[in-house]
């Protein structure tokens, strides 16, 4: 019959490995905190407000448009500045 390890050294140095392996594993398993999921829902607004009006500066009807409109009215504060649609024809003389 075989004789478990008694010495009292292995087994604090089992106690530390273990809780490494379950420091290591429960970093690794968090997601994203609730700051950042903000901020992805956050660009995520402003990417469908971007295109709905995009899409309306192409004449889109507004039932076949992609996207929303800025129905929480915040677009203009959290969004980031977007370019203005160009004129197609300012490109013609070349």
């Amino acid at each position: 019959m075989r004789q478990l390890i008694t010495h009292p050294a292995a087994g604090i140095a089992s106690a530390i490995a273990t809780l490494a392996l379950l420091t290591v594993a429960s970093v690794g398993l968090t997601g994203p905190s609730d700051y950042d999921v903000q901020l992805m829902q956050q660009d995520k607004y402003c990417e469908s407000v971007a295109t709905w009006n995009a899409e309306a500066a192409r004449g889109v009807a507004p039932a076949r448009r992609y996207g929303h409109p800025d129905y929480d009215g915040i677009a203009a504060e959290v969004c980031a500045p977007v370019l203005s649609p160009v004129d197609g024809s300012a490109y013609a003389s070349n």
